[in-house]
C-alpha cells in the first residue's frame, strides 16, 4: 500500500511539471496562458500530508482561484517581482516572483475556515491585480491578497511581499496570535491592512501606499479589537478618505515610529482612534 501511495504522489507532482525533493517542491513558472493554481495547490497538499515543507516559486505564476494554505507549509519566492511596463510577461521581464490573478473575484491566499492552520511562512514575492483592474485600485471586494477568516489561524509570518491594486491587501479577522507581518508593501490598493481580533500580533516595517485621488474612502490601516499588538516603524501615504488610519477598541496596542504623508482626510484626522485602552503612540509624524 505504501508503494502505491508514493508512486501516485510522484506521478501527480511530475505530471504537473513540479520538481520534488525531500522537504520541498519547486513549482515552475507559467509565462504564457493557463493557470498554475492546481500545481501550487497540489504541492501544498502533498507537503501537508507529509508533515510540512516548503513550496518554492520563481518567475510568473498565473492563478485562477484561491490558494488554500496548510499548517507547516511555507511558500517562498525569489523576491518581489516586477512586470514589464508593456505588460508582456516573459522570463526576461520578471525579476523575482509574481503571482498574477487571471481575473477579479477571489483572494490569492486564504485558509480553510473549518481547519486550524498554524506555523507557516509566506515570503519573497509579489501579488499583482493590476492586469485585471486596469492599474486602478480594485472595486471588487473579493480581490484580496491575503484573507484569513474564522478563529483558526495563528503562529505565522508574512515577509518581503508586495501587493498591487487589490481591494484589500491584507484582511484578517481570524483572532490570530503570535504572528508577524514584516516588510509588506501595499501599492495602489483601495485598503492596506485590516486586522480585527487577535493578540500578540505585530506589523513591522510595513508600508500602505494608496492612490490618493483615484478613488474615495481608502484606508491605509484598520486595527480593531486586538490585545497586546504592535505597529512598529510603519507608514500610511496617499489615501483619500475620512481618515487614513483607524484604531478602534484595542487593548494594549503600541504604535511606535509611524509616518503618514500626503493623505487627504475629509474629517481632518489622519488617525482616527476611539475606545482604546492602554494605547501607546510614540514617534508618530504627519505631513499632508
Amino acid at each position: 500500500m505504501k508503494i502505491k501511495i508514493v508512486s501516485f504522489l510522484l506521478v501527480l507532482l511530475f505530471s504537473s511539471g513540479c520538481y520534488a525533493a525531500s522537504g520541498w517542491i519547486e513549482v515552475p513558472p507559467l509565462y504564457w496562458g493557463g493557470s498554475n493554481s492546481i500545481a501550487i495547490q497540489s504541492a501544498i497538499d502533498t507537503l501537508a500530508a507529509q508533515g510540512g515543507g516548503t513550496v518554492k516559486l520563481s518567475g510568473l505564476h498565473r492563478i485562477s482561484n484561491s490558494i488554500v494554505l496548510k499548517s507547516h507549509v511555507n511558500i517562498i519566492g525569489a523576491g518581489g517581482g516586477i512586470l514589464s511596463a508593456s505588460g508582456i510577461s516573459m522570463a526576461g521581464d520578471i525579476s523575482g516572483t509574481v503571482i498574477l490573478p487571471m481575473f477579479s473575484g477571489f483572494p490569492v491566499f486564504t485558509n480553510d475556515t473549518g481547519t486550524h492552520i498554524h506555523n507557516f511562512e509566506l515570503r519573497n514575492f509579489s501579488i499583482d491585480y493590476s492586469k485585471v483592474t486596469s492599474n486602478l485600485p480594485s472595486s471588487n471586494t473579493n480581490d484580496i491578497g491575503f484573507k484569513f477568516t474564522s478563529k483558526l489561524v495563528d503562529n505565522f509570518r508574512i515577509e518581503n511581499v508586495v501587493i498591487k491594486n487589490a481591494y484589500h491587501a491584507y484582511w484578517d479577522n481570524s483572532a490570530s496570535w503570535m504572528s508577524v507581518i514584516n516588510r509588506v508593501w501595499t501599492r495602489n490598493c483601495r485598503n492596506g491592512f485590516y486586522k480585527i481580533y487577535g493578540t500578540t500580533f505585530t506589523f513591522s516595517n510595513c508600508y500602505a501606499e494608496g492612490s490618493k485621488n483615484a478613488v474615495y474612502d481608502q484606508k491605509g490601516w484598520h486595527i480593531e479589537s486586538t490585545y497586546a499588538s504592535s505597529l512598529l516603524n510603519c507608514a500610511s501615504d496617499k489615501f483619500y478618505s475620512p481618515s487614513s488610519v483607524y484604531l478602534l477598541n484595542n487593548k494594549g496596542l503600541s504604535v511606535i515610529g509611524f509616518d503618514a504623508e500626503y493623505n487627504q482626510s475629509s474629517s481632518g484626522k489622519v488617525i482616527s482612534e476611539s475606545g482604546n485602552t492602554g494605547l501607546t503612540m510614540m514617534g508618530v509624524t504627519y505631513v499632508n
